[in-house]
């Protein structure tokens, strides 16, 4: 009985070390001398952004992050005044203040303990 859990190991331990040497070899082949896949695009010449428009680039995506007009201000808005944002943020563009006023430099209200600020300009 011993003879052929032992056998059974051998084979298990060879079969692993078979699939890490298949992988390794696969990966050595693929990131040969630094050379990109077939069919990528560089993006080498494109200019880092060090900025970002609010409008553009935030916003959109609190109004509708899903493509099919779902978005984050869906919950969090105070329906002109008449409900509490959920979090006590409102990031509804229609509402008064602006999102953009209630996150930047805003403590956080879910836990004012913690001394959390929802966006700190200049800190990512």
């Amino acid at each position: 009985m011993g003879a052929v859990l032992t056998q059974d190991r051998r084979r298990r331990r060879q079969s692993c070390v078979l699939f890490a040497a298949v992988c390794l070899a696969s990966v050595a082949r693929s990131g040969a001398a630094g050379v990109p896949p077939s069919g990528c695009t560089s993006i080498a010449a494109i200019p880092v952004a060090k900025s970002i428009q609010y409008g553009a680039g935030i916003q959109s995506i609190f109004v509708n992050f899903s493509g099919m007009g779902l978005g984050c201000a869906d919950c969090h808005t105070s329906a002109m005044g008449t409900v509490f944002p959920s979090g006590g943020l409102d990031l509804d563009p229609v509402d008064t203040p602006s999102p953009y006023v209630n996150l930047i430099n805003k403590p956080s209200f879910d836990a004012p303990e913690l001394n959390l600020t929802y966006v700190v300009p200049g800190h990512p």
